[in-house]
């Protein structure tokens, strides 16, 4: 059976979670809202509300951390 490649969608937000540590659930909980919500985000191409959102979050989840 041949594998389908498929393109990963933004990879670059993926990418921040995996090198910092950050699980969905814990980013979805600073977004506020349900992991499942977050996961549906991460699976299409965001506009710039998602992803402020989400960046600041991220951002909130290291600065706490530090």
């Amino acid at each position: 059976m041949k594998k389908i490649k498929r393109e990963v969608r933004n990879s670059d937000i993926r990418e921040i979670l995996k090198r910092r540590g950050i699980r969905h659930y814990d980013l979805a909980l600073e977004c506020g809202v349900h992991k499942c919500t977050l996961s549906a985000w991460l699976a299409q191409p965001l506009d710039n509300k998602h992803r402020e959102r989400i960046l600041d979050a991220i951002d909130r989840i290291i600065k706490a951390n530090s």
